[in-house]
């Protein structure tokens, strides 16, 4: 009798198995077709009964809204149910998600002890990121030797973001003796897999010879590869070389082409040479004092030092801008600060220079819309802010 029951209970328990592992294939089938809607309805009583896989893949789809509306605690949620099973990929996303403030308050302690978790089994995303975080000294004490450990094991799994972050290690001479061919030898191999940041730095130690041969062809095959996938410092590289020629042929359209693409992601250089550009005129490029100052805008707002004082000086002039001593006084008190002992030099002067023409009352107003516009963020809005209050000023005086 007993040993009837006992076979029974092993025929349910493998049809169980059966039937799980058939829904998790649908599913699994469906998610990879991007049918997203039908692999949630799949994944959910299978998670419902534990199954660690179909727990994660639902975290995915709350987490990314594919299927279903996004909801990241919802995905957190599952994520925590797969990872306390032990399943490494739900691990290292529970960690990305407090790393990363989704879901959950940001907590780089957490973070680090779910990556901890899924490194310790191997997987390479999770050691790669343990890497940063003890290289930054987010969540831990930093600790260059024990991202190199962490890299090296992400690294050796083929993993591109590690051979990358490895090849910045050996470059800067962080947690280990400075070593340009290391370097180039791990920025290839990331290379290699598409990973832009290292076609990019490839590229600029071909131009320059560093740890490599020279080679301006290999540079620029790097560069364009990274600024194809828009990296904007290889979009900038770029400009650069078709600005001054050499690697490429001389050809100035197409280098304010790639300062563009650049600047349009907020690269502050390339927003200051197009500043440039347009203001002076270069290169046979028609003058545009308004797309000049909208430039200058951009880059000054990143706290770049020259834009500031570009733009402050237009202010000055009038150029492209509405004459405005005081805001002009501002900006160019905010380049003062900059660290380049040059262009302090030359700051202060314009300074001193437009002090001579000012009130004291001019002067302090200047000086409390600088100290406004050097908070965290706030250079546009305290500008824009100011100027708008002007011109509600001027326009309720009685005519």
């Amino acid at each position: 009798m007993m040993q009837g029951i006992r076979w029974a209970m092993m025929i349910c328990l493998v049809l169980l198995h059966t039937t799980t592992q058939a829904g998790l294939a649908e599913g699994l089938a469906a998610y990879a077709n991007k049918d997203y809607s039908n692999a949630r309805k799949e994944f959910t009583p299978l998670a419902k009964q534990g199954n660690a896989v179909a727990q994660f893949k639902l975290g995915i789809l709350y987490a990314n809204g594919l299927g279903v509306a996004a909801n990241e605690k919802l995905a957190i949620a599952w994520y925590r149910k797969a990872a306390t099973q032990g399943y490494a990929a739900a691990q290292y996303s529970l960690g990305w998600m407090y790393a990363n403030g989704h879901g959950v308050a940001q907590d780089n302690q957490q973070a680090l002890a779910w990556y901890h978790k899924a490194a310790a089994q191997g997987y390479a995303r999770a050691q790669s990121d343990l890497g940063t975080l003890y290289v930054t000294g987010r969540g831990t004490q930093r600790d260059p030797a024990q991202a190199l450990l962490w890299y090296q094991r992400a690294a050796a799994q083929h993993h591109a973001p590690a051979q990358y972050n490895l090849g910045m290690m050996y470059e800067t001479g962080i947690g280990v003796t400075r070593d340009d061919k290391q370097a180039a030898t791990w920025y290839h191999k990331a290379a290699d897999q598409g990973e832009a940041a290292a076609q990019r730095k490839l590229g600029l130690m071909y131009l320059h010879g560093r740890g490599v041969s020279k080679d301006q062809q290999q540079a620029m095959a790097w560069l364009r590869k990274a600024a194809t996938q828009g990296d904007a410092i290889a979009e900038y590289e770029m400009g650069l070389a078709y600005r001054d020629g050499g690697p490429v042929p001389r050809d100035i359209k197409q280098a304010i082409v790639w300062y563009r693409k650049a600047a349009g992601q907020g690269y502050v250089q390339a927003q200051t040479s197009l500043g440039l550009i347009y203001s002076l005129g270069w290169w046979g490029v028609a003058k545009d004092q308004q797309k000049a100052a909208n430039w200058y805008r951009l880059a000054a707002s990143q706290g770049d030092p020259s834009a500031q004082a570009q733009l402050g000086l237009m202010y000055a002039a009038g150029d492209g801008v509405p004459r405005n001593v005081v805001v002009a006084y501002a900006l160019v008190s905010l380049a003062v600060s900059a660290e380049d002992a040059h262009l302090r030099k030359i700051d202060t002067l314009s300074q001193k220079h437009l002090a001579d023409a000012m009130s004291p009352q001019q002067i302090a107003s200047a000086q409390n819309l600088s100290l406004d516009m050097a908070k965290p963020g706030n250079l546009l809005p305290a500008l824009d802010h100011y100027l708008a209050k002007l011109t509600s000023t001027a326009a309720s005086k009685p005519k």
